[in-house]
């Protein structure tokens, strides 16, 4: 199998995408993997709305794709040809793509309106949970970008802020699924593990992974949505941690600094 771009609902089931088999599956609460959507139309990233509509974007074929909860997918929008996608609690979705360096798309309405750049490959992308600052990994790079979210989604202020962690002489952390959880820390798939951000920037913690593989997908959910679940191709590892998940179905959620 090759599992990526990984998203949860409010239940906390996550979703996946099978790449090598072009398949979206789910996995229910009881740890249980299910097919949930059998061409899944090359897809490479997925997030949950808060109507729980599932999203999918493609840099193949350019669309972003909505399925709901049968699995019956209709077209939001084509000519994006996303890397990642990001639904919002106001019905949109932010999308990153690299037809143009590093552009984040906004799609809502039927319309796609460009409203950022900075990374040279941007990939994977998450909003605080007080959904006042969005953040966007830099796909070739030891940084993510931080962006101020305005009230009409577009947005400003961006600087090159989260720093990863990566060897000596080595300027390539491989960055993609960014997710934030309910009490403020952010998580990266890196090519050293899950790192997590403290509010300032810097990596504070590293959570790598039992066989030490690179994670190239990851979130929260689970029953209590407390489970952090790591994609790295053929293997999908889990552990419960003490955050939990947050999505465009979670209200506002005041954020604090975090504990160094």
């Amino acid at each position: 199998h090759d599992a990526r771009g990984p998203a949860c609902n409010a239940k906390g089931e996550v979703f996946f995408i099978d790449a090598r088999d072009n398949t979206i599956r789910r996995i229910d609460l009881d740890g249980h993997i299910q097919d949930f959507v059998s061409d899944a139309g090359q897809a490479n990233s997925l997030s949950v709305g808060a109507d729980g509509q599932v999203y999918a974007v493609s840099r193949v074929t350019g669309k972003v794709m909505s399925y709901d909860g049968a699995g019956k997918g209709s077209v939001v929008v084509d000519g994006v040809r996303g890397e990642y996608v990001l639904a919002l609690p106001t019905g949109g979705l932010y999308v990153t793509t690299n037809d143009e360096s590093g552009a984040i798309w906004l799609v809502k309405d039927g319309k796609k309106t460009q409203v950022g750049s900075g990374p040279r490959f941007a990939t994977g992308l998450a909003y605080r949970p007080d959904q006042w600052l969005l953040s966007v990994a830099d796909g070739h790079s030891r940084w993510a970008y931080s962006y101020q979210i305005n009230a009409d989604g577009t947005l400003s202020n961006a600087e090159r802020f989260f720093w990863f962690h990566v060897a000596d002489g080595d300027d390539d952390a491989g960055p993609e699924s960014v997710c934030y959880a309910k009490e403020g820390p952010m998580m990266v798939a890196t090519r050293w593990g899950v790192q997590i951000c403290a509010d300032d920037g810097p990596t504070q913690v590293i959570l790598p992974l039992p066989d030490r593989s690179r994670v190239v997908g990851l979130c929260l959910g689970g029953r209590d949505m407390d489970t952090l679940f790591a994609f790295a191709g053929a293997k999908i590892w889990k552990r419960k941690v003490k955050v939990h998940a947050v999505g465009a179905f979670t209200p506002w959620t005041q954020v604090h600094g975090s504990k160094l």
